[in-house]
């Protein structure tokens, strides 16, 4: 019977240390376009969240 190692079969083998792509102007520093993108993703629905919530305790007529 033969035995199989891990040099043997390529799926059992254990990956080595992860290598940077050498592209490291994307991680510098975030750019206009990354900025905005977090304004129209982020910041601006959770404003218009907060508006709903207001909207709806002025109609429902709470008064802080």
């Amino acid at each position: 019977m033969a035995t199989t190692t891990h040099d043997d079969n390529p799926a059992l083998a254990r990956p080595g240390p992860v290598q940077p792509d050498g592209d490291t102007s994307r991680n510098a520093a975030p750019t206009i376009g990354d900025t905005l993108l977090t304004v129209l993703l982020v910041i601006y629905p959770a404003l218009g969240a907060l508006g709903l919530i207001g909207v709806g305790l002025l109609l429902a007529g709470v008064s802080a």
